[in-house]
């Protein structure tokens, strides 16, 4: 088995997991700012942070690294920040479709405008923000969309009060 490529373009992170997955979500969450995405509901660019953040990560990292700061995200917004059981429950689903989309062969355009983002937000164009929020539009959610998340969380292995069951027992 080869070795896991930690590089986004010419921008490297760490071997340790635990410095790079946290480096590359303040990197993803920089790239989905209102600043660089103006008009854009914040709740979309939520989705987006934890969609692509958990897609670059299991690209750099692996699936089980990914999932663990994913669950360990959620535990510290839901115990530390207070967060309500509902953008959490988002939050999971959001990491979980994400971790997911990596697998698929179509992931591997949006991986490259991602990553071009983050090297140079500036030669982000309108057509590559549209596509990237379109894609998350359709394969993640928020909580406005009340109906998509019920749905996906019904073929969740875990139900979202057993997630929270789950957070509570882990934290």
């Amino acid at each position: 088995m080869g070795r896991i490529n930690r590089r986004i373009m010419s921008k490297e992170y760490s071997d340790n997991p635990v410095t790079g997955i946290k480096d590359l979500a303040k990197d993803v969450e920089t790239l989905f700012s209102e600043e660089n995405f103006p008009g854009v509901d914040p709740g979309w660019l939520d989705a987006a942070r934890h969609f692509y953040g958990q897609t670059l990560s299991v690209k750099n990292y692996g699936y089980g690294f990914s999932r663990a700061a994913g669950i360990y995200n959620e535990a510290g917004g839901f115990f530390k920040m207070g967060q309500t059981r509902r953008p959490v429950q988002d939050d999971f689903i959001n990491n979980k479709e994400g971790r997911k989309f990596y697998y698929n062969e179509d992931s591997i355009p949006y991986i490259d405008i991602i990553e071009k983002g983050i090297v140079n937000p500036e030669e982000f164009g309108q057509e590559q923000k549209d596509s990237l929020i379109n894609l998350v539009k359709e394969k993640g959610v928020w909580a406005a969309d009340i109906e998509r998340i019920d749905d996906l969380s019904k073929f969740s292995r875990y139900s979202p009060k057993r997630i929270m069951e789950f957070i509570k027992d882990a934290y």
